[in-house]
């Protein structure tokens, strides 16, 4: 009678094996769906955008895999143009030097994919912008870049690729402004200063560097202060950099007529500057005239 209760045990649990061998679940397309997201950037300046490329894998088994040894492979298309159709790509406007351009990367590390969720998997890809400042004030200009997409990743064992078409943001170069000028006499009119605010404004979310930065001043005809070589400013991001400059109204700059000059009721002047990002070079001018605050 135990001999026949010691068979009965063991026949359950080879049965018990088998049926556990039968039911693994092994990754495939019908359980899981690996699929494009979007793109993140993590840190950007005119010289390149560090990127994450996030992938969605949707498990839809009750079992949980684990993704591994992922590549990924970036085309810089071109112009981006969002309209009522969608994203396009604008064909008459690409760069020799960037429209066609590859990017790699990997899977940042290996990831466990959960039973029945969503995992998101992380790719980092650097897009390295032009050198040439022709091409990048051109590839700038864009605003916007098509980038296509290709990978591949391991799940458990088995490949599973994606793929698809994003727009990414261009960097943003500065915008410079003028604020309110102002002049006031001093000393009972026998001369007078001058108030300029000058704003370098920058819309990207990293402190960007401007190589080389000045302007210069004419009142009434008069250089009051001269454009020099300029030299580098750091704008913090999403932030304006202010310039202020008090120019002195007198006799030496002016010249003997300083107090008929000061009795104006308003002064011409002219605003003139430059700035120069990776040898990308913009003028800005600015005139126009001002009035006494008395």
């Amino acid at each position: 009678m135990k001999k026949n209760v010691r068979q009965i045990g063991m026949m359950t649990l080879l049965m018990t094996s088998l049926g556990c061998a039968g039911g693994m679940v092994m990754p495939n397309q019908d359980n899981l769906e690996v699929k494009l997201r979007r793109f993140e950037v993590i840190q950007a300046s005119f010289d390149n955008l560090e990127t994450e490329v996030v992938v969605e894998v949707l498990n839809t088994s009750t079992a949980a895999f684990q993704a591994a040894n992922g590549v990924i492979e970036v085309v810089a298309e071109g112009r981006a143009v969002v309209d009522d159709e969608g994203t396009h790509l604008d064909e008459a406007d690409l760069d020799a030097q960037f429209s066609g351009s590859k990017f790699q990367g990997d899977l940042a590390s290996a990831t466990a994919i959960p039973p029945q969720e969503k995992t998101l998997l992380r790719f980092p890809v650097t897009l390295k912008l032009p050198d040439d400042p022709k091409a990048l004030e051109h590839v700038i200009g864009w605003e916007r870049v098509l980038l296509s997409v290709k990978g591949d990743v391991k799940i458990s064992g088995k490949t599973f690729t994606f793929g698809g078409e994003r727009e990414l943001g261009l960097p943003v170069f500065p915008e410079i402004t003028l604020l309110n000028p102002q002049v006031a006499t001093v000393d009972g009119g026998k001369s007078g200063v001058a108030f300029f605010q000058v704003l370098v404004k920058n819309q990207n979310n990293f402190e960007m560097t401007v190589d080389n930065f000045d302007w210069g001043l004419t009142l009434v005809g008069k250089e009051l202060r001269a454009l020099g070589q300029g030299g580098p400013e750091q704008v913090p991001p999403n932030s304006d950099l202010q310039l202020d400059d008090e120019v002195p109204l007198t006799r030496e700059n002016l010249g003997p007529n300083v107090r008929s000059i000061l009795k104006r009721h308003h002064l011409e002047y002219s605003v003139k500057g430059f700035w120069n990002i990776k040898g990308v070079q913009r003028e800005f001018n600015f005139d126009g005239a001002i009035e006494f605050a008395r």
